[in-house]
This record gives structure tokens, C-alpha cells and sequence, in this order.
């Protein structure tokens, strides 16, 4: 069997473990009451912008990053992509770390899965990805970053300002 088959397989029993234990705390999850913190009233939460300050003042950097096409998302918010050195990184930013928490439990440990609650029902909203390589989630207070690819030192960078990745590759 190919590694790539044992992969899927692996990832499917782990998101079906995640699915059957973790209702109760997704549906805990959803409680929107809670006050939205920006940036600008709290300098202590890391966002979008500061992520790309941090981005522009690396001196590792071969070029600048450039912002790409927005896309809409399986997430509760759509991601702002932005290239560096021409390869594709999504950010997803959030108002409040509560809803960032929240969307980062339904991505799965192996990051090739997303799983949430649907809005319109009492269901369930599961997307499969198929990228050819690894993908990178990061997490760090108001967003959540995304990078597929393979690029040790894009990989470096996002780790330098974000820490160490919560799904994707290298993640058990």
C-alpha cells in the first residue's frame, strides 16, 4: 500500500476518534456572547497586522510578501493570502481568540481535515484536502495561518513568529 493511502487511512480514524468524542465540545464552543477584543484595545493579542510587521521586518526574507487573492473558507471566517516568496500562505483573522480556538479544534492533528457544525443544521460540514505536500497550521491569539509547501525557510519564519505549528506535519 502506498504511503500516501496509509496517510488518508490514518487521518480518517483519527478525524472519526476526534468527531465522536469532541461533539460536546464544539457545540460548547459556539456560545457567541462573548465581547470582541481588536488589536488596537489590546496591544497583548497577536493579530493580522502584526503578523505582517513582523513578516516585513524579517531579514531572511528574499523578497516582501505580496497579498494575493482572498479566498472563502471551510472556517468560520475566509482567509487573506498573502505569497512569500512566491508560495501561498492563508490567514485566517478572527476577532476574538474564542472564536480562533474554536475553529482550530475542527481541523484535524494530521491538517488534510476539517470538521465543524453546520449553521444552517444540527449536522455536520467535513472537507477532505488533497494538497501534494504537507500542510502547516499555525496558531497564535486573533488568527490562524495555513501553509502547505515545504519550504524550510517559510517554515522557519512562521514558526519564529507564530511557535511551533498545532496540525499538519510533525504533528501526532
Amino acid at each position: 500500500m502506498s504511503s500516501k493511502k496509509v496517510v488518508f487511512f490514518l487521518c480518517m480514524a483519527v478525524v472519526l476518534i476526534v468527531l465522536s468524542g469532541c461533539k460536546a465540545q464544539l457545540d460548547a464552543g459556539t456560545n457567541s456572547s462573548n465581547e470582541l477584543v481588536h488589536y488596537d484595545d489590546n496591544p497583548l493579542q497577536f493579530n493580522f497586522t502584526a503578523f505582517t510587521n513582523q513578516l516585513e521586518a524579517s531579514p531572511i526574507l528574499d523578497s516582501a510578501y505580496k497579498y494575493d487573492e482572498s479566498q472563502p473558507s471551510w472556517l468560520s471566517v475566509g482567509s487573506i493570502n498573502i505569497r512569500i516568496n512566491g508560495e501561498l500562505v492563508a490567514i485566517y483573522a478572527y476577532d476574538s481568540v474564542e472564536d480562533a480556538k474554536r475553529d482550530a479544534m475542527f481541523i484535524s492533528p494530521c491538517g488534510y481535515f476539517i470538521s465543524r457544525p453546520d449553521p444552517a443544521g444540527d449536522g455536520h460540514i467535513f472537507h477532505w484536502f488533497s494538497w501534494e505536500t504537507w500542510p502547516h497550521w499555525f496558531m497564535r491569539d486573533l488568527i490562524v495561518v495555513r501553509y502547505v509547501g515545504e519550504c524550510d525557510l517559510i517554515i522557519g519564519i512562521l514558526k519564529e513568529i507564530l511557535g511551533d505549528n498545532f496540525a499538519g506535519y510533525g504533528v501526532s
